[in-house]
């Protein structure tokens, strides 16, 4: 037995139907005698009647060869239940059971596992259902949505997917000249993406193609204040009820829900780009028999109203926009309210976990984890905002700030870091324990990310102010982070006797209170001021101790950062090869970080290294990289670093005097233009098959006999 499962509307009727007339026609082209019924059930509500039914399709039943079955043991007026078994016995057998989903559970399935396992050996069937029969040897086959194109194309390419064949197909149903044009190709697109491939939506849709243009479609989904499902009803008068709306086809398959495993699912919708079980049953598990958030999931998952997808190291869960839609229209509103609260406080506790991670040797874990979660840590954020929670809002703010710097997220940052603080100045220390605290990290956030777009004097006002909200708590360690950031400001202002004032007493204080991360954080910085200052020898000693500390503190992103600098020390030395080295290697790092800022700066020092070679084929790729740093750039929005930027007008000179105007705008635009995991790619890949020699070189490879 094979089920085809999935809510109204997802084409498992259609389907069912195309796959018996395959087998028909292979029983055809065999001469092979057997029996193939279509049974519809969708108005069947009493399992007692399903053995009537079968008969009745049964009695009807030719074989695919044209021949009509014996009806042998079944005599006039037996048992319906015998009858079928008997008529069913004589040949092999193939049965459509169409929506068998209100027979379940019941007589009916009885009644079935009854026929498969003792009484029909032949028999084959298929069934379509909302939710899965639960019979021993049932095969679950998901009906997904079908494949919608991904990024815009020509007429030819769209007319490649499914849900495109099918909206053209129904649309020439009531406008048989309608067609995929240059003109309405981008709104066809975004209506089987709108749709998310649903067969039924994109039927409904494709209806009101005989009155309007396919832009119209797309204006009138998005204008309608009751979302997609107004519009998507049918005016056909000899369409089944449950197909006359897509809200009508999602409703029948929730409705047959047990209530518990209904208010689970209305739960689920408060999330955002997925879930995982964790997640699932804080935020939804209340109320679930046994709390058992993972036997829901199970479930809902096998009545395809969720997705259940494979993410590495755990299984993320989904659900389409057009369900999500549906379940938050028909949810309580206060248990909806609460499920956002719950959403909202699992989402904090979560991003503060992640903040924890990634100041040790899991960073890059950290990192990803808080990639999945990004739409729902923005909601979460936005529900803190809109309904007040100071002390979540605090909470999640600070947390985000790391990530939100490594990211590169600098315009998203710096407006919410400045309203959070502005609207958490009365959250006392019994509502979020260390408030205080996480003020002063979100004004240093503030700083850098100021800092970083260019913006140095909002910068240095916002760590003046950290400053001094850590000198009067007292905080050491918030002391020696805002010292750090305003040395940082300074080496980058080239204030070299501030920078190194900052510097200094920030080093102190991290020393007195032996923070190692923070101790290495300023270091760095005093190493730059050295080296920026001309003192390179010394610089690089101090980089050289910082990267042995960073490497014992597993701190990945430190590392990294330590390696551009050092190689900076390199470019002053005019050493391009060991320069180029410490960039590649810096690279690595910065790859497996997704630090987007920093992967910036190193491709752009890369690119200076290269010309040091003074080789063609070097000066074409440092033209590449620097037009992928400047793409990266406008991405992330931060600004050159002030060094850089005094050398860029004679590096670029160099290199337009090594390609020509025309080979240098050419290189640097398809850097530009290069995915840049592509371009990460094969600069890592280069310092790889170096490193490789370099071992080769100093670790020969001894061969010995293999004993017998």
């Amino acid at each position: 037995m094979i089920t085809l499962i999935g809510p109204g509307g997802s084409g498992k009727t259609r389907l069912a139907v195309e796959a018996a007339t395959t087998a028909a026609r292979d029983l055809r082209a065999n001469r092979f005698p057997g029996i193939l019924a279509f049974v519809p059930l969708a108005d069947q509500t009493d399992p007692a009647r399903l053995p009537d039914a079968l008969r009745a399709a049964v009695a009807m039943a030719a074989s695919p060869s044209g021949s009509v079955p014996s009806r042998s043991a079944a005599a006039a007026g037996a048992d319906p239940i015998e009858e079928v078994a008997a008529r069913l016995n004589d040949a092999p057998a193939l049965l459509v059971l169409d929506n068998f989903e209100q027979l379940v559970p019941g007589a009916g399935v009885t009644f079935l596992r009854t026929l498969l396992s003792e009484r029909c050996p032949n028999l084959t069937c298929l069934v379509t259902s909302r939710r899965a029969l639960g019979i021993p040897g049932e095969r679950e086959i998901p009906v997904p949505p079908l494949p919608t194109p991904p990024v815009p194309g020509p007429p030819a390419r769209l007319m490649e997917f499914a849900s495109v064949q099918l909206f053209v197909d129904r649309a020439q149903a009531v406008r048989p000249d309608f067609q995929v044009t240059e003109r309405n190709a981008a709104a066809v697109l975004q209506i089987c993406q709108r749709l998310e491939g649903i067969p039924l939506a994109l039927e409904l849709a494709a209806a009101r193609a005989r009155a309007l243009a396919p832009a119209q479609i797309l204006a009138q989904l998005d204008a309608r204040l009751d979302g997609r499902f107004a519009l998507l009803e049918s005016r056909d008068p000899n369409a089944p009820d449950r197909h006359r709306s897509l809200y009508a086809a999602i409703d029948g398959s929730v409705r047959v829900l047990p209530p518990d495993l209904r208010r689970f699912f209305f739960a689920l919708a408060t999330f955002r780009g997925g879930w995982t079980l964790e997640a699932a049953g804080a935020v939804a598990g209340e109320g679930i028999e046994g709390d058992d958030a993972l036997d829901a999931l199970e479930r809902l998952t096998r009545a395809a109203l969720i997705v259940a997808e494979d993410a590495g190291d755990v299984v993320r869960f989904r659900m389409l926009e057009t369900l999500r839609e549906y379940a938050l229209a028909e949810s309580d509103p206060a248990e909806r309210a609460e499920a956002a609260r719950r959403h909202a406080d699992c989402f904090v506790a979560f991003a503060e976990a992640r903040a924890r991670e990634m100041a040790g040797p899991g960073q890059a874990d950290a990192l990803r984890a808080l990639d999945a979660e990004r739409e729902n840590l923005r909601a979460a954020l936005a529900w803190t905002a809109a309904e007040g929670d100071a002390p979540g809002r605090l909470r999640l703010t600070a947390a985000l700030a790391p990530y939100w710097a490594v990211r590169g997220d600098l315009r998203t940052a710096r407006p919410i870091l400045a309203e959070t603080f502005d609207a958490t100045g009365d959250v006392t220390e019994e509502a979020a324990a260390g408030a205080p605290r996480l003020r002063t990290r979100i004004a240093d956030a503030l700083a850098s990310v100021c800092a970083q777009t260019g913006d140095f004097e909002t910068a240095r006002a916002w760590a003046e102010r950290s400053l001094a909200l850590s000198r009067a708590l007292p905080d050491d360690f918030g002391i020696a982070r805002s010292l750090n950031n305003l040395g940082s400001m300074a080496v980058d202002q080239k204030r070299w006797t501030e920078a190194e004032a900052y510097l200094t007493e920030g080093l102190a204080v991290a020393e007195r209170v032996e923070h190692r991360p923070m101790l290495a954080a300023i270091r760095n910085n005093l190493a730059l001021t050295l080296m920026e200052t001309g003192r390179l020898p010394v610089a690089a000693d101090l980089f050289r101790e910082n990267l042995t500390l960073r490497r014992d503190l597993g701190d990945a992103r430190g590392v990294a950062l330590t390696l551009l600098n050092l190689a900076d020390v390199h470019i002053r030395e005019q050493d391009g090869v060991e320069a180029c080295r410490l960039y590649r290697q810096s690279l690595t790092h910065l790859r497996e970080l997704g630090d987007l800022p920093n992967t910036t700066i190193a491709l752009e020092g890369l690119a200076q290294a290269l010309l040091l070679s003074g080789r063609p084929a070097d000066a074409r790729r440092a033209a590449a990289l620097l037009g992928a740093a400047d793409a990266l750039r406008e991405r992330t929005g931060a600004i050159r670093r002030p060094e850089f930027a005094a050398a860029y007008p004679h590096l670029e000179a160099a290199l337009r005097a090594a390609l020509g105007d025309d080979g240098f705008m050419r290189r640097f635009a398809e850097g530009g233009e290069a995915p840049l995991e592509r371009v990460l790619e094969r600069e890592t890949a280069s310092e790889a098959a170096a490193a490789a020699t370099a071992a080769a070189a100093v670790s020969p490879i001894t061969v010995t006999a293999s004993p017998p």
